[in-house]
């Protein structure tokens, strides 16, 4: 018994082997071969550098435009959805209230069911908070039961003797707030003066806590209480342990009754240029919109946060309406009404979504292969007038397999192998349910490190695996063709020299 070693290479960028040798190469009767080794390099790599880094967004015309600087380094499979959320937040950053039509709009960047990197962006209406129905997306603990949007929202009963409670009757959605550029927003419909209590109106991670009646303070991230119409407002952040007042409004709640209350105070969480800030419309000041706070968001861990709404008394002493928020679009149930409200005439300040013109979406870097390398035909990666970019924007010509790239197949292609895939895929011409010419499976991810050794794929066997090549007779070959393949039959993207080494035995 005797053994051959054969090396073959190829420079194809589809790791496909096709290998001419200048003298025969004897293959006794029912030889058997194993993969010795195997050495390429995946082309799914990207380095962002000073050079190629900057993006130009713009939504509207050219005075919209904000530049972004995404964050430096080499990105391969192993971390292509850092670079993917890093990019999503830029621009979700960048979003700014001002904009009619930014306002409401959210952006994702992701990796499609079909491997490919799509950008989307969806820019919805004010879902009311104090509306319900079958697909609404909010609860009620406590508070009476609307009738329609932007009526009164109260407390069925008040708590007596008078105390603070943030579990006595609240209001919230299911759904997270935004993560893009939006509000969660109401109006002061009534305080009594004799009240002592008020409200507050706010964003927490705890869902569960707002459901179950077991809300903390330390449990908001950020929010506006109002406890007195003769004191300030007061404001909480994640980092303080309570509420604290702020000074930069005067004690004076604009509280003008009546049916249509217009011009009152309208507390407000502001989702702005990635700041989320507490602010309040008034006509105290003449007009004026003041910030009371700031929550910094963190883009790091992007965690879900949900609007709600306490209510300290019962209807007689405190009443709030036009409870309107923009939720997370890519989350909301696709057949939720939204709805927009014109109900602060008195309060220019306040602002609304423009969802119902289209604009100029454009998104440009300045460097012809940052958007070539995640699939995309130029430095331009979509230039349109439209509403919102709700219909994705897909790069067609770059796949990155997530979940797919921890196995690669080695195939021999003109020797027939006693090997077997059950492997089967409605959409994939792969699928084998029998007889395939495998001849190894290597279950190696690439490697992680630097910028020369991302997305490199070296395999050697520590025991070699032969396998019959079902050849009934002797025979000689100067040609052999094998390919590497992902585990779904679909070809790698490989760049410089690939190695494949083989062991050839005879029986």
């Amino acid at each position: 018994m005797s053994t051959k070693l054969i090396r073959i290479t190829t420079e194809d960028d589809s790791a496909i082997f096709d290998s001419q040798f200048d003298e025969d190469i004897v293959l006794e009767e029912k030889s058997q071969i194993a993969l010795l080794s195997a050495s390429f390099k995946t082309s799914d790599v990207i380095v962002l550098n000073g050079n190629n880094n900057r993006i130009d967004v713009q939504v509207g015309n050219a005075s919209t435009i904000h530049s972004a600087f995404l964050t430096r380094g080499t990105y391969s499979v192993g971390n292509i959805t850092d670079l993917l959320d890093d990019f999503q937040n830029k621009m979700n950053q960048g979003s700014v209230l001002s904009n009619t039509k930014e306002f409401g709009l959210q952006y994702q960047v992701s990796i499609n069911k079909d491997h490919k990197v799509e950008f989307a962006g969806i820019q919805n209406q004010m879902h009311s908070l104090d509306s319900i129905s079958s697909t609404s997306e909010t609860e009620y603990k406590n508070i009476t039961q609307p009738d329609g949007e932007n009526t009164i929202l109260s407390c069925i009963t008040g708590p007596n003797p008078v105390a603070i409670s943030l579990n006595t009757a609240r209001c919230y959605a299911i759904s997270p707030f935004t993560k893009g550029c939006g509000v969660h927003r109401m109006r002061i419909r009534n305080m009594s003066a004799n009240a002592q209590n008020g409200f507050v109106i706010g964003l927490t991670k705890n869902l569960a806590a707002l459901r179950n009646g077991s809300l903390r303070q330390t449990d908001i991230e950020c929010a506006i209480q109002l406890t007195d119409k003769s004191t300030h407002y007061e404001v909480k952040e994640s980092s303080a342990s309570s509420f604290v007042p702020s000074s930069k409004l005067p004690n004076q709640v604009v509280n003008t009754g009546g049916a249509a209350p217009v011009g009152n105070d309208a507390p407000e969480i502001a989702f702005d240029g990635g700041v989320i800030k507490m602010r309040i419309h008034t006509n105290e000041g003449a007009d004026s919109v003041f910030e009371l706070g700031q929550y910094v968001y963190d883009y790091t861990t992007n965690p879900d946060l949900f609007p709600f709404i306490c209510l300290y008394r019962n209807e007689n002493e405190i009443e709030v309406d036009t409870c309107n928020m923009n939720l997370d679009p890519f989350d909301v149930k696709p057949n939720l009404t939204f709805s927009k409200t014109q109900n602060h005439a008195n309060l220019q300040t306040v602002k609304y979504p423009d969802t119902g013109s289209t604009a100029n979406y454009k998104l440009n870097t300045f460097h012809d292969t940052m958007f070539e390398s995640l699939g995309y035909s130029s430095k331009v990666l979509y230039d349109k007038v439209v509403k919102d970019l709700s219909s994705p924007v897909v790069g067609i010509d770059r796949t990155f397999y997530l979940f797919g790239a921890e196995n690669y197949i080695v195939e021999l292609l003109n020797f027939p192998l006693k090997s077997y895939d059950s492997f089967f895929d409605y959409n994939s011409n792969g699928s084998k349910r029998g007889r395939a010419n495998i001849i190894a499976c290597i279950p190696v991810n690439e490697n992680t490190g630097s910028s020369s050794t991302l997305g490199i794929v070296q395999y050697e066997a520590n025991t070699p695996h032969f396998i019959g090549l079902d050849n009934k007779e002797q025979r000689l070959f100067r040609n052999i063709r094998a390919r590497v393949v992902r585990d779904d039959y679909t070809p790698i993207q490989s760049v410089g020299l690939s190695t494949l080494t083989f062991l050839l035995k005879n029986n």
